[in-house]
């Protein structure tokens, strides 16, 4: 590890404004302007059971307006400081986004806090929510890729899983049926501090961020929400060999995934290896799957392989293509064999020191922009570990050997368990519909 990638984490300092708030702060040579990335717990998976949908929508609502300023004027001094702040859910976090100038932190802070903490979820702008959310759930109908993911993991996992993806028409029951009412408990029963996570980089000032942050989320009452409380029943046995069908009209593509539950997740000492191993059989255009299925075979526009679903749960991995109908039999018959080849064979030595260099490669471009570099931190920050693994785990990465990614391949993937889902205009048997 050279040293300008050592200095990283020694350029990170973390404070605690005031109790459940961290304060991840790294200062760059960007004159003026800082980018904040920050998180909290509440995502989906601390939806009530009565209602799957309510944090996403609740989260969709955080930028209409609070009890103190409606929407129009937060949007109003954002525009007028060139500010941006954004909101996202994930499985267990709400996240926030902003990026303003230096002089600006405090005020974009101050509309951070009032967004998270008064929100008034007006009812018109609710049924408008409701109904932007509803067309896009109804416009992924149409998505083949999209649909062969949600029935995969409904495959896989039961419905108290965090993994597991309800039918479409299911959710899009759940968000009609929301009311203001169901938001608010939710939102009183769950937000909080105690989970706050903020990363500023740039220009930044921590006088400034600490001040702001206690002043906005100081009194703030305290969250009991952990992680550790999510409960789920683990994934579904597979028994065999299953292959099973999301039928869609008039398709020109069919997508598949094949795979399988590993009962693992990403802080598992199997996971990084298993992770090598599948970017080695399909992570980019150089990989097994690409260069043959696709470059040598010409049967699919493309193809991946990867591991999902791991943070915090035990995860999955998958092989996902597109095939036209007519080809989607033959497209599959040679992933598998390819799959098949590679569980027995494992990997070879100037595969898996290739597919390190890409990797590695890849993470360290991600810290190019201020973005990114808060995006990394938060993410690191959010999965429990301590800023010095930001360098580390190039490290963990290239200590990784041959052996250990061959020992670990056939431990979870075996070709007499492979769930097999397809998406598009074919038949029960994998057939072009007439």
């Amino acid at each position: 590890m050279n040293s300008a990638k050592t200095a990283l984490a020694d350029r990170i300092c973390t404070t605690e404004p005031s109790e459940g708030i961290c304060l991840l702060e790294m200062n760059t040579p960007i004159a003026d302007v800082v980018t904040i990335a920050g998180s909290l717990l509440g995502g989906s998976a601390f939806n009530p059971p009565s209602n799957r949908a309510t944090a996403q929508t609740m989260v969709a609502m955080l930028d209409q307006g609070t009890k103190n300023q409606d929407k129009f004027v937060i949007s109003e001094k954002l525009e007028e400081m060139g500010a941006l702040l954004t909101f996202s859910e994930t499985q267990y976090q709400i996240r926030f986004s902003a990026r303003c100038l230096k002089d600006d932190v405090s005020v974009v802070i101050e509309l951070l806090a009032d967004q998270l903490r008064n929100p008034l979820f007006p009812e018109e702008d609710l049924e408008t929510i409701k109904t932007n959310m509803i067309g896009d759930l109804l416009r992924t109908k149409e998505e083949t890729q999209f649909m062969v993911t949600n029935r995969f993991l409904r495959e896989v996992y039961l419905e108290t899983h965090p993994n597991y993806m309800l039918p479409i028409d299911e959710q899009v029951n759940l968000i009609q049926k929301l009311k203001r009412e169901d938001l608010q408990v939710f939102h009183e029963a769950m937000l909080g501090r105690g989970s706050i996570k903020v990363v500023a980089v740039g220009d930044t000032d921590t006088t400034v961020l600490c001040k702001a942050l206690r002043d906005g989320f100081g009194d703030w009452k305290k969250s009991s929400l952990s992680i550790a409380d999510v409960k789920y029943t683990a994934t579904k046995k597979m028994n065999g060999t299953q292959q099973t069908l999301e039928a869609m009209q008039e398709k020109t593509s069919v997508d598949i995934m094949l795979g399988q539950p590993i009962g693992i997740d990403r802080d598992h000492e199997d996971y990084l290896p298993l992770m090598l191993g599948h970017f080695v059989l399909g992570g980019n255009f150089s990989a097994r799957l690409m260069s043959t299925v696709r470059d040598q075979k010409g049967l699919t526009y493309g193809i991946r392989s990867a591991v999902g679903g791991a943070d915090k749960t035990d995860g999955y991995w998958y092989v996902w293509g597109t095939f036209s109908p007519q080809l989607v039999k033959k497209g599959r018959a040679a992933a598998m064999e390819q799959i098949e080849d590679w569980i027995a064979d494992g990997v070879k030595k100037n595969e898996l020191k290739a597919k390190k260099t890409t990797i590695i490669g890849a993470y360290q471009v991600s810290f190019s922009t201020t973005g990114g570099i808060a995006t990394q931190i938060l993410i690191n920050s959010e999965r429990g570990r301590r800023v010095d693994y930001l360098d580390r785990f190039p490290e963990e990465i290239a200590a990784i050997s041959l052996d250990q990614v061959n020992s670990t391949i056939p431990k979870y993937c075996q070709m007499e368990n492979i769930l097999s889902v397809a998406a598009g205009s074919i038949n029960e048997n994998w057939e072009p519909l007439s």
